[in-house]
């Protein structure tokens, strides 16, 4: 403890590994790896019991530090003592950091010193102590009220909420607050009957029908492979997801240009164009093919042919317009 170092420590419990030695020396013993401090952690133990002393100088030693079993003895009775986990080997040999070591080891000397001062005193000066500790607590007891331990009522209020309302005017309110809470209750009690009643007649209504298993189970077969396929698909599914398609659909949205938009006028005009073109070509078929019949010179026919001339006209007409447009 404070004021304490190890060798003046280990000295009162008249330890035999640090005789003659000075502070530098026992510090080694206790910090190093090795033989001799399993050896003092084997000691220290032996003075809490006698009989680990025994039974650790029966265990085998092996070559490896993990396989040596008096370390997972010194381990197991450490842990046991909760000086340390049921896993921490390191601590047992001495590898772990030396801050960890130093409150383990000021801990089990500490524990291995009160155990002996004990045992120096004698019965009698424990027994005073206990005597002197029940009258300590004879007195903290008077100092407090006890009737509070043992009250029969029950207060529903946290405390912090009893303190703000304990001489206020929001006492009355709190008690009308608990007025409508029970209220509330009866309400809700009420319904869950009138739903129990409904609930069993429900169940008298029904009549539960008889399934033929053999007709069942080939469903229930079929059923059972087309969720294992369906959850194959779907395990395909997120697997081409995850791989492919969630790369692009993280990325941002492209940003369009009005060069589409050109394009599809464009597109709409040489469409318009080329429809316009058919229809000429078909008005000039169908002209070429009146022209070429033999028509007798009748007043009507001549009138036709008239018409005829005029449409030709408009022909021209129209088709040097598309060449002056398609020039420009």
């Amino acid at each position: 403890m404070a004021g304490s170092t190890w060798i003046k420590r280990l000295e009162s419990l008249e330890c035999p590994y640090i005789e003659d030695v000075d502070e530098s020396w026992a510090t080694e013993l206790i910090f190093k790896p090795g033989e001799a401090r399993i050896r003092l952690l084997q000691w220290l133990f032996a003075r809490l019991e006698p009989t680990i002393e025994e039974m650790l100088d029966n265990q085998v030693i092996e070559s490896s530090g993990r396989g040596d079993s008096r370390l997972q003895t010194l381990l197991y009775i450490a842990s046991s003592l909760g000086l340390c986990q049921s896993h921490d080997i390191e601590l047992i040999k001495g590898t772990c950091p030396t801050s960890k070591q130093k409150v383990f080891m000021n801990t089990l000397i500490d524990i291995v010193c009160t155990i002996d001062q004990n045992q120096k005193e004698g019965s009698d000066q424990i027994e005073k102590k206990f005597t002197g500790n029940c009258h300590l607590l004879d007195k903290i007891c008077h100092q407090e009220n006890l009737q509070q331990v043992f009250l029969t009522n029950i207060n529903l209020f946290p405390y912090d909420l009893t303190n703000i309302t304990r001489g206020s005017d929001s006492a009355s309110v709190t008690e009308k607050d608990y007025k409508d809470l029970l209220a509330s209750a009866s309400n809700i009690s009420e319904q869950l009957v009138e739903r129990q009643k409904q609930l069993a007649h429900l169940k008298s209504s029904y009549t539960p029908c008889e399934y033929d298993m053999n007709k069942i189970r080939p469903i229930l077969r079929r059923l059972k492979l087309t969720l294992s396929t369906l959850a194959q698909i779907m395990a395909g599914f997120s697997h081409c997801y995850e791989t492919e398609i969630k790369t692009w659909c993280q990325k941002p949205s492209p940003k369009l240009s009005d060069l589409g938009l050109v394009v599809k006028r464009v597109d709409n005009l040489l469409a318009h164009f080329t429809q316009t073109l058919s229809n000429i070509a078909i008005i000039k078929e169908s002209y070429e093919k009146l022209s070429k019949e033999d028509i007798p010179p009748l007043d009507e026919q001549l009138a036709a042919v008239q018409k005829l001339d005029h449409v030709r006209q408009s022909v021209d007409i129209l088709e040097k317009s598309i060449a002056r447009l398609l020039s420009q």
